[in-house]
């Protein structure tokens, strides 16, 4: 299931939650970040590696993924999806979210 974020302001840096609570058993939690995709949803962005903002980090007692994102082009969405392992080595999940932009 991909969730649609609330519109960002191209001016702005903010930092968008992931939570993998959903996903997750009683008692396991995320490890690690095995990989954090930004692909533009609509419109074009030849420069998408611009996004971020610095490194995705795990939070929240390990159920959440901040990924800090700056900029973007106006009248465009991205599809942002962070993957993560967890403390169950047969489970790896993903959380995707749709981030438009105006200005």
């Amino acid at each position: 299931m991909t969730q649609l974020l609330s519109m960002k302001d191209v001016d702005e840096a903010v930092v968008l939650t992931f939570d993998f609570s959903d996903g997750l058993a009683l008692g396991e939690t995320l490890t690690s970040i095995v990989n954090t995709e930004i692909v533009v949803n609509s419109g074009t962005d030849a420069n998408i590696s611009l996004l971020l903002n610095g490194a995705p980090s795990i939070y929240t007692g390990n159920i959440a993924v901040a990924v800090p994102v700056i900029g973007g082009l106006v009248d465009c969405s991205y599809m942002i999806k962070v993957t993560c392992n967890t403390t169950s080595p047969e489970k790896i999940l993903s959380v995707s979210a749709i981030l438009p932009m105006n200005r």
